[in-house]
């Protein structure tokens, strides 16, 4: 059965996968894409298959991702700070 859930925590190898009810555990060899990895990141929207795995261990494979999220920052200088910064 396919879920659909948020990546809340990956550090390029492992990963946490949540959904309303629980969380998923993965490892990067569980991605239906190899190439995948360098544009997987906190907040993407993913598709999985869950497995049980012993020790009641909630396993996600043959993720997909179904939206990215995407992290832009931006630095706002008001006109105090910039009249600051010129002298």
């Amino acid at each position: 059965m396919k879920k659909t859930g948020k990546i809340v925590k990956f550090d390029g190898r492992f990963g946490i996968i949540e959904d309303e009810h629980s969380h998923f555990y993965f490892h990067v060899s569980d991605l239906s894409n190899k190439k995948m990895p360098q544009s997987l990141q906190d907040g993407n929207i993913v598709e999985f298959r869950s497995e049980d795995r012993p020790y009641n261990i909630k396993r996600a494979k043959n993720i997909k991702v179904l939206r990215k999220t995407i992290f832009s920052t931006c630095l706002l200088y008001t006109s105090d700070a910039a009249d600051d910064l010129i002298g």
